[in-house]
């Protein structure tokens, strides 16, 4: 029996001796690339190190030195060598902040003073007129350009006329009713017209000053340039218009008696004389809207300064209207 089973048997042990040799030998062959991976994060850590040593020493602390891996040790950067002469100073740091103007040169916009009078408002006489005007540029227009005008003027005058009292009729009135009883219908023709035997005069000379403040907020100037060949240039002008106007009436103290001498209220009653003594005004005034329009002539005489006409016509919102026509000086930045 031995001979017959010694055969399988052999097989069997062969077999299994090769199945439990083969897990225990076999074993992948080492594959390149890991070994390159390796190398290279250990390359990287190196790198990193290097990083950190630098940043240390940029920011005071000391660190050692770490040398690359496989590779030869970098050394120190050489130290700049600076030419004391090719210093460059530190920036100066100014408080005050920089002007708009000196770097941008001029940028169409004037200052103008007028000096010249004024027709009369309200049919009073005629008188000086002084003002000014301040403009910027806004925009270009065909021919032109077009500004926004700022402008304000005063004006006087002194008018010589006869006024009537409404005041001294009624005094004369009451007067001549006490003293003259039964004189009826020929006690109101003497008050009325100021005769004997009513006692004060009805009508009289007075000197009536006129100060007329005017402004324009808000116009728009158009600006003709075809003839800046020759520093020439024409404009016009339209805009709205505020007027304040004060009135003084000032009777001669001959002219008359009583209370209806001296200044006057209104062209009727004399101020007390506890307010004229102290020099307070007892005229009259009023504030008027309007519009203004006009135009005029500029001649460049200097690149930044002008001389130049301008006349302009300003019509209130009650009907009435005046012209002033002044010559114009004007500095342009």
């Amino acid at each position: 029996m031995a001979p017959v089973f010694s055969l399988p048997v052999r097989i069997l042990l062969l077999v299994l001796g090769f199945g439990l040799a083969a897990p225990a030998g076999a074993q992948p062959p080492a594959d390149e690339r890991d070994a390159r991976i390796a190398e290279l994060q250990a390359r990287v850590e190196r790198l990193e190190a290097m990083v950190r040593t630098l940043a240390a020493r940029s920011g005071g602390v000391d660190a050692p030195e770490v040398a690359p891996l496989d590779s030869p040790a970098l050394p120190p950067p050489p130290a700049a060598i600076v030419d004391p002469a090719e210093e460059v100073p530190p920036p100066v740091v100014s408080r005050v902040p920089q002007e708009l103007l000196p770097s941008l040169g001029k940028i169409g916009a004037a200052a103008s003073f007028l000096f010249g009078g004024h027709s009369g408002p309200f049919q009073l006489s005629r008188g000086p007129f002084i003002g000014g005007a301040v403009e910027l540029p806004l925009f270009r227009a065909p021919g032109g350009r077009v500004l926004y005008e700022f402008s304000a003027g005063l004006g006087g005058g002194e008018t010589h006329l006869r006024v009537t009292s409404n005041v001294a009729q009624v005094a004369n009135l009451a007067v001549l009713a006490n003293t003259v009883p039964g004189g009826g219908a020929a006690n109101v023709d003497a008050a009325f017209a100021g005769r004997a035997p009513a006692p004060f005069a009805v009508q009289y000379d007075v000197t009536s000053r006129l100060r007329l403040l005017q402004v324009s907020p808000f116009a728009l100037k158009y600006v003709y340039t075809g003839l800046d060949r020759w520093g020439l240039r024409p404009y016009a002008a339209a805009g709205l218009g505020l007027f304040v106007t004060i009135t003084n009436q000032v009777a001669p103290a001959d002219a008359t008696q009583g209370p209806f001498a001296g200044a006057l209220i209104g062209g009727q009653l004399a101020a007390a004389p506890e307010l004229t003594s102290r020099g307070v005004p007892s005229g009259q005034g009023g504030i008027d809207f309007g519009g203004v329009a006009g135009g005029g002539v500029e001649w460049r005489a200097r690149r930044g300064f002008s001389l130049g006409l301008d006349v302009r016509v300003n019509r209130l919102t009650n009907g009435r209207s005046f012209t002033t026509a002044a010559t114009r000086a004007g500095f342009h930045f």
